[in-house]
Parts: C-alpha cells; structure tokens; sequence
C-alpha cells in the first residue's frame, strides 16, 4: 500500500478535513462491487494518480470559483461587462497511456480552439475591410488550416 510521507504538510487543514481522512481518500479506493463497497489498498502509483486527479479537481473548482466571483463583482444586475477565463491543458505527462482518451479531447479541444482564433484573427474581417474600402491595406496573411484535422 501506498504510504505518505509528508502527513505534517497536508493540505487538509486548509480544506477542513481531518488529515487521516484525507491521507485514506489519496492512499485508498472505495469501490462498489455487486452491491457490497470494498476497499482496495492502491500502490504508488495508482496513490500518485489519485493525486494527481484530486489536484486537477481542486484547481478546475478554484478556477470555476475565481470566475463566478470575479463576474459576480463585475456585473451586478448588467451583463454587460463580464470576464470569461480560458484555461489551456498544459503540457501532456507523456508516461501515461500515449493513447488515452483525455489526451485526445485535450488535443481535439486544442485543435478546435486554434482553428477559431485562425478563423477569427485571420478570415473574420476580410468582408468588413472589403465593404470599407481599405483590403488593400490589410496584407492577405497566409496561415495552416487545421479544418481538415478536425
């Protein structure tokens, strides 16, 4: 079984849960197996993804908190000021199945993402420059089209 180390530098102090509570939820996996809950002991590495995936849950509810207070500050009763966060994956650990499914909606949402910025930055005003008078002052920017990746 997994054993922590470091049990004085928990965070669970932080997240008003005691830190034995906290050390099972990392160290243990509660399953349910035909209707009867049984615990497995989880080794390192399967400890190491539980922290991981409680690391990236605590930082997307932390994201999703910033956002909803920073709006709630902002807009009041007007919607029409308000902030949008978007946060990026950042680099893939690549020890992981190569071929697992997050990693390819990670790189599906990245694609997707890169493909409207283009679409946006690049395609998006050529008709109003036309209408206006002035295309020949915005130089045609060649750029990859991803549209065939996605």
């Amino acid at each position: 079984a997994a054993v922590i180390q470091n049990v004085d530098i928990l965070v669970a102090e932080f997240l008003g849960v005691q830190p034995p509570a906290l050390e099972s939820t990392l160290a243990y996996k509660t399953k349910l197996v035909k209707k009867e809950l049984c615990t497995v002991f989880l080794g390192s590495d399967g400890a190491s993804d539980n922290r991981d995936d409680f690391a990236m849950t605590l930082y997307s509810l932390l994201f999703a908190w910033l956002n909803e207070h920073i709006n709630q500050c902002l807009c009041l009763d007007n919607f029409d000021m308000f902030i949008g966060l978007f946060d990026l994956p950042g680099p893939q650990n690549m020890t992981s199945p190569p071929n697992s499914l997050n990693q390819f909606c990670i790189n599906y949402a990245n694609e997707r993402l890169q493909n409207f910025i283009q679409k946006r930055m690049f395609e998006s005003h050529v008709d109003e420059y036309q209408t206006e008078g002035i295309s020949y002052f915005v130089p045609s920017v060649p750029y990859f089209d991803n549209a065939e990746c996605i």
